[in-house]
């Protein structure tokens, strides 16, 4: 709930700010791929470490006034999961999360924004029973539209899994991935 408060108070203050200038909504669709991303997984006294490849679909909804910008963020990811190790298969997941964000766009095409990222889970795509839970984490990134309408944007990305699950049941985990996406996107006020 403290983080609802601090969306609210934050939304407000950006709306408040400057007096005749006028609120937008704000919508952006995204997509990208993963690139240069890795991750680090501790479950039942094993440690594994490998590459994570794979693409994001995505938008952000808010709204925005004088280039600020604030609103939620949910996107879909489909993950390969590659470890290091020959003793591990590599394993398909799909990944969901929800997060809010906020950003400034500067009147040269540079843009800016942070994105906390408030539930995350994933789901293997061959057994829906095992699945990684209870994510968090963040998001920064910086985007450049070269035309009107399109941005081309890269993000770093830090995503933390607690709960490791199963057929047998629920157990602590510690996943972390983390990497950069190069995507693209269409930010539009209206």
């Amino acid at each position: 709930m403290n983080k609802i408060n601090v969306f609210i108070f934050t939304f407000s203050l950006i709306l408040g700010l400057g007096g005749k200038a006028q609120a937008a909504f704000y919508l952006e669709p995204f997509a990208g791929m993963l690139v240069s991303s890795s991750y680090e997984l501790e479950l039942n006294s094993t440690s594994i470490e490998g590459k994570v490849d794979g693409s994001q679909v995505g938008g952000r909804v808010g709204y925005t006034k004088m280039g600020f910008s604030l609103g939620l963020d949910g996107r879909r990811t489909s993950l390969k999961i590659k470890p290091d190790s020959d003793s591990y298969d590599d394993q398909d997941y799909t990944a969901t999360q929800s997060g809010f964000f906020v950003g400034y766009e500067l009147p040269i095409g540079l843009r800016f924004w942070a994105n906390y990222v408030f539930s995350s889970e994933a789901s293997n795509d061959d057994d829906s029973e095992r699945k990684f839970k209870e994510g968090s984490g963040h998001n920064i990134g910086i985007g450049y539209q070269p035309i009107p309408l399109i941005s081309i944007n890269l993000e770093m990305f830090q995503l933390n899994y607690a709960k490791y699950e199963n057929a047998l049941g629920e157990q602590d985990a510690d996943f972390v991935s983390s990497g950069m996406v190069l995507g693209i996107s269409v930010p539009v006020s209206i």
